[in-house]
């Protein structure tokens, strides 16, 4: 039975679906979909689909993730897909890193913490040295568990179970004239590798060369270092589980099987003699139509495959961040002579790569601590004898007591010199007959006049973020600028001018021009050198197009109403005009044009009195059907024989027709399958339907086929 669940928590059992569909995939896609059309016995709960929403099946808990609803006439129908729920509460960022010598247990319990979910490991898994393990997603995480360990899943609910292989050892084979219906075979040397060299303790260095080298060549994988190993043999065991040596091939079958026969995971014979094979492989994916009379499809192959990069955009198990990107490294080196703590991260915003490094290093008579970041150093050495402060800034809060000072400072502070880079007083107040510094910070300044090259008026100081600024430009200009986002206002009671010398212009750049009074143009003339759009009424005595009106015998103009547009012209054809915002566009030509409607579900033609539809004639009509403009592209599992045989043809005559017309020969849209429809609700697909047909002769010659061969 299929229950759902929604986000308010309500439940009801679900009726009338149909076309239910699960799929599992090793380490990977645990789904279930089906179609919901809405009846008089589900209505109840036909609202309660809906995304986000909980499905609970044969023990297992989903939740919605795809859903479209689509409506054809008086009918409406939703499509679901639904993801099994570890997939989909474990779908989030999980702060915070583990490392060092991790088992198994310690990496899940780390990924599942603060979730409601239970786990048990029946096999046990060697530990192994983590480092920086964590600060993603816990999904990416579960994959890095199967690979560093591996492992696999089988989730019961919300228990999972970690074992080393999933599945079972089954005496059952999928065979030619047996069982198996169709097969499809796929291999891939992509990844092949028949040498590596492995690097262990003690300068230990091992060369390892596949049989499988005299077949294919000598085909070099990266190099695999590990110091944990000292000894040749347990070296090569190393060597050989890490090269893929054989290609990598899977079968793709539709079987008969019957339930509980072949599962997830199970290692099966496959014999099929026509294209000699004769192999023991895994069950890697399994899709099963619960409630159907129909086989199952079985992938089997001799590896075990990765995340697919589809199932990654459904789930969205890593989120990019398009203009952010943060890479954290921590290091920590130890020698006789010292210890050294360095902490680096690296960040791009906005395109540009920036770099942040501190580091601390510790010796018997020296301690030195250093910060980076693009290039700006700041440091501080401490030794026995002295301790050096080298910044850019430095910042000293709080009463500061100076016992002795050197010479060279006594002599600059007895000159009265007063320049000393920046001078930061909090909360105080500065006296003098005269200032000279590079930047003075202050709440208010008075004075008879300033002078420098550049002022910074902001509130609370320049250490706001916003701020009016002043200053001439190497060019001599002068310059006045604000980065307010509120905006910069310039107000008077009374007129207010700008004015440029003769021959030049005021230019507003980055920005329109916006006169919310009006715009009022007192002699000479307004001149648009660029295109000028109108939101609303234009009014004008002529409009001309270059020198010519548009009043002119042989100019064409454009009337707009407010549902139609027409177009008038005294020559026969109309090039180079386009024609935006008409719900209709309309030829009224010689008394027996036509219009054209523009709507959300598509474009019409119309009779001239928009009482009926007008014939449109061409050398042939292409549907736009390429691979690269369509997504979920997928083989149908329709019955379309029985859709065509149980579909009935009619005799009719349009309403507009006369009286005894001939009569045309078609299906008619309340008596059709769905599967032809037109969406709009207005007739029928004739391209879906010439698929249909297509696909109920495919069928119609498979039952010729499979006649033949029963004779």
């Amino acid at each position: 039975m299929l229950v759902v669940t929604s986000l308010s928590g309500q439940t009801e059992a679900l009726t009338d679906y149909k076309s239910m569909q699960r799929v599992q995939r090793v380490n990977e896609e645990y789904s279930l979909s089906f179609l919901l059309p809405l009846t008089e016995r589900n209505e109840h709960a036909y609202p309660l689909v809906q995304e986000e929403s909980y499905l609970e099946y044969d023990g297992q808990t989903y939740i919605v993730k795809e859903l479209e609803e689509k409506s054809a006439g008086m009918k409406a129908i939703k499509s679901v897909k639904a993801f099994h729920v570890y997939l989909c509460e474990l779908d989030d960022f999980l702060e915070g890193v583990i490392g060092g010598n991790v088992t198994v247990q310690e990496a899940v319990s780390f990924v599942l913490q603060g979730k409601n979910f239970t786990f048990e490991i029946p096999d046990s898994f060697e530990a192994k040295t983590l480092f920086n393990f964590g600060n993603k997603n816990r999904l990416a995480l579960l994959q890095e568990i199967f690979k560093i360990f591996g492992c696999e899943i089988e989730p019961h609910n919300r228990h999972l179970v970690f074992k080393k292989q999933i599945g079972q050892r089954r005496d059952f084979q999928f065979r030619f004239k047996h069982n198996i219906k169709t097969i499809s075979r796929h291999v891939d040397t992509t990844d092949l590798k028949t040498c590596i060299k492995g690097y262990g303790a003690n300068g230990l260095v091992v060369t390892y060369r596949s049989p499988m080298a005299d077949i294919y060549g000598e085909r070099w994988a990266d190099p695999i270092t590990d110091e944990e190993i000292s000894d040749e043999a347990t070296m090569i065991e190393k060597l050989k589980s890490s090269l893929n040596d054989e290609p990598n091939i899977s079968l793709k079958l539709d079987a008969v099987v019957l339930p509980g026969e072949v599962g997830l995971g199970d290692e099966v014979y496959t014999i099929y003699e026509p294209i000699g094979i004769d192999i023991v492989q895994r069950v890697v994916e399994y899709v099963d139509f619960p409630e159907q009379p129909k086989s199952p499809q079985v992938t089997i192959a001799n590896f075990r495959e990765g995340l697919s990069d589809v199932f990654l955009d459904v789930v969205n198990n890593v989120k990019e961040v398009e203009k952010q990107t943060s890479i954290a490294r921590s290091e920590i080196k130890q020698t006789n002579e010292q210890i050294q703590l360095t902490v680096t991260k690296t960040e791009e915003l906005d395109g540009r790569l920036t770099t942040a490094e501190s580091q601390i290093t510790q010796q018997a008579n020296q301690i030195s601590l250093t910060v980076r970041k693009d290039g700006v150093i700041s440091a501080i050495n401490q030794s026995p004898e002295s301790i050096s402060i080298s910044a850019s800034k430095i910042n000293l809060t709080g009463a500061v007591t100076i016992s002795s000072l050197a010479s060279d400072v006594r002599t600059t502070l007895d000159s009265k010199q007063d320049y000393f880079g920046v001078v930061s007083i909090i909360n105080g107040t500065v006296t003098a007959d005269y200032v000279n510094a590079l930047g003075v910070t202050a709440r208010w300044v008075s004075a008879d006049s300033l002078l420098g090259s550049r002022f910074y008026l902001g509130k609370n100081g320049v250490s706001q973020s916003t701020f009016l600024e002043m200053w001439t430009g190497d060019n001599g200009a002068h310059y006045i600028k604000s980065n307010q986002a509120s905006g910069f206002r310039i107000e008077s009671t009374g007129s207010l001018s700008i004015q440029a010398g003769s021959g030049y212009g005021i230019y507003t750049n980055g920005a329109p021009l916006v006169a919310n009074a009006g715009l009022r143009v007192d002699g000479g003339v307004a001149q648009f050198n660029t295109g000028a759009t109108v939101n609303g009424t234009l009014r004008a005595t002529t409009i001309y197009e270059s020198d010519t009106p548009l009043s002119s015998k042989y100019a064409p103009y454009y009337h707009s109403h407010s549902e139609y547009a027409s177009v008038y012209h005294d020559h026969s054809y109309i090039n180079g005009y386009s024609f935006s915002s008409a719900y209709k566009l309309q030829f009224p030509t010689y008394g027996w044009g036509g219009i054209l409607k523009d709507l959300a579900s598509g474009m019409e033609i119309r009779n001239s009195s928009d009482s009926g539809y007008k014939a449109l004639y061409a050398s042939s009509f292409v549907p736009a059907s390429r691979r690269e403009w369509k997504k979920n592209i997928e083989l149908t599992q329709i019955n379309a024989l029985q859709l065509v045989t149980e579909t009935p043809v009619f005799e009719y005559n349009f309403k507009e027709e006369p009286d005894g017309a001939m009569k045309s020969i078609g299906l008619i849209y309340e008596d059709s399958p769905i599967e032809v429809l037109d969406l709009s609700g207005r007739g029928i697909d004739l391209y879906a339907m010439a698929s249909v047909l297509w696909k109920a002769v495919q069928e119609l010659y498979s039952e010729i086929q499979s006649m033949k061969r029963s004779a």
